[in-house]
């Protein structure tokens, strides 16, 4: 029975070594703009999750969440609605100088908005790309700005109805999601 255990603990052991993994998750307000109809700086929030698998890198998720679009008119500052949820999900490297932190990557996204053209589709995939410099308060808690692209580029899947009968196709971009977010939150560090 010693040896089980003895066996089991080592093995446990090795299985924490061989995947140890650093989860990061945080908190962040956006500012930025896409070239959709509605025009404006778009402003609002999101999380951000990543996770280091090894020497640095890893995977990171994004969500960009952007209720309303801060518009300037004769009558002042105006905000119009216009709800865009903007998830990238990107091969990622991240960096650590002591106190200081830098971090990379590029992917896909994918973008859903409630306003488009009607004959295009709610849900749009692009490529992405992101940039983050970290300021580590303590060793888990690290105060984070960055950037990210999106690249409205593929072509997308629309369907029509017509006499009871549906049609897919693929239609080329026409680049409605493009997007560039500058972000500023706070990220804390799980060690699993």
């Amino acid at each position: 029975m010693k040896k089980l255990i003895a066996v089991l603990m080592m093995g446990a052991l090795l299985a924490g070594s061989v995947f140890a993994l650093d989860l990061s998750v945080g908190l962040k307000g956006i500012v930025g703009n896409d070239n959709s109809s509605v025009k404006g700086a778009t402003i609002g929030g999101g999380f951000d999750i990543n996770l280091d698998v090894k020497n640095g890198f890893g995977l990171e998720v994004q969500s960009n969440i952007v209720p309303s679009k801060l518009t300037s008119t004769d009558d002042g500052m105006t905000f119009v609605n216009h709800m865009t949820v903007n998830i990238p999900v990107m091969a990622w490297y991240n960096a650590r100088f002591s106190w200081f932190g830098l971090g990379l990557g590029a992917g896909i996204s994918c973008t859903m908005s409630e306003n488009h053209p009607a004959e295009a589709s709610n849900t749009k995939i692009g490529l992405a790309a992101g940039l983050k410099t970290k300021i580590f308060v303590t060793d888990n808690v690290a105060i984070v700005a960055g950037i990210t692209g999106n690249l409205d580029c593929l072509p997308t899947l629309t369907k029509k109805e017509e006499n009871g009968s549906r049609t897919y196709k693929f239609v080329k971009s026409d680049f409605s999601r493009n997007g560039f977010f500058g972000s500023l939150g706070v990220e804390y560090k799980f060690s699993l």
